[in-house]
């Protein structure tokens, strides 16, 4: 089993287990760090608030793929914001 095979079994373990949400948390940021697009796709779908969710540093998603220039990511986390902006009020954490 490759790298990206793994990454996306266990998200789905623990989209499914209904983990605590610094388990979810821990690993949407892992799938982030690993340029895992489809992963954090599927993790974005599950839980849209994970867009302004926060890892132990402090660091947003959308800081995180822009520092390790994960562009695909970035567009997708930006997309993401984009569209509830107004139902969560992401822009207050820009």
């Amino acid at each position: 089993m490759n790298y990206k095979s793994c990454i996306v079994v266990v998200t789905t373990y623990l989209l499914l287990s209904r983990p605590d949400s610094h388990t979810v948390n821990s690993a949407f940021f892992l799938a982030v760090y690993a340029g895992q697009t489809e992963t954090v796709e599927v993790m974005l779908g599950a839980d849209e608030i994970l867009v302004a969710a926060r890892n132990d540093a402090g660091d947003r998603p959308i800081t995180v793929a822009a520092r390790l220039g994960h562009l695909p990511i970035l567009r997708l986390l930006l997309g993401t914001l984009s569209t509830r902006q107004t139902v969560y009020g992401f822009l207050t954490f820009l």
